[in-house]
C-alpha cells in the first residue's frame, strides 16, 4: 500500500538572478545550484551585465526575486552600484544578495557588507569547492 505524503503540498520554485559575465561560472553555479537546491526548484534569469540586470529586474520581473547573484566586476555597473541601487528601491531593498567574486578586497566586501549583502563568497578555484557553494547560497533565500 502506498500512502501520499502531504497530497497537496505545491513545490515552491524560487526565482534567482544572476547578474555573472563569465558563462564558465554561470555553468558551474547552475550545477552548484542543481546539487544543493534541487534541479528544478528555481527558476534562473542570467545577465551578463550589471545594465541589463538591474533593467529586468526593475522592469520586467514578474515578481520580487527570492535572491540576487551579483559578481562584483562587471561590466556596465558592477556589483557594488547593482547592491546601491536595490537598496534605494523601495519594492526590491529586502531582497537577499549573493557576491560571487574573485576579488579578495576588503573594501570591497566591507563596502559590500554596509549595502546589506546576505552572504559574500570568494569563487573557489577547484570544480568541488565551486560546487559546495550551493549549500552556501541555498541559506541565503528568502523566507
Amino acid at each position: 500500500m502506498v500512502t501520499e505524503l502531504m497530497p497537496n503540498a505545491i513545490a515552491v520554485r524560487r526565482s534567482i538572478v544572476v547578474v555573472e559575465d563569465s558563462a564558465a561560472d554561470v555553468v558551474l553555479l547552475r550545477h552548484a545550484l542543481d546539487t544543493h537546491v534541487g534541479k528544478g526548484a528555481y527558476d534562473l534569469r542570467v545577465f551578463a551585465d550589471g545594465a541589463r540586470g538591474m533593467h529586468y529586474v526593475e522592469n520586467f520581473a514578474d515578481s520580487i526575486p527570492d535572491l540576487l547573484v551579483v559578481d562584483l566586476n562587471l561590466p556596465i555597473y558592477n556589483g557594488l552600484e547593482i547592491l546601491r541601487r536595490l537598496r534605494q528601491h523601495a519594492m526590491l531593498s529586502s531582497v537577499p544578495v549573493v557576491i560571487l567574486t574573485t576579488s579578495d578586497s576588503t573594501l570591497e566586501r566591507e563596502q559590500a557588507e554596509r549595502l546589506g549583502i546576505s552572504c559574500f563568497i570568494r569563487k573557489p578555484p577547484e570544480l568541488i569547492e565551486f560546487i559546495a557553494i550551493g549549500a552556501t547560497i541555498k541559506r541565503c533565500f528568502k523566507v
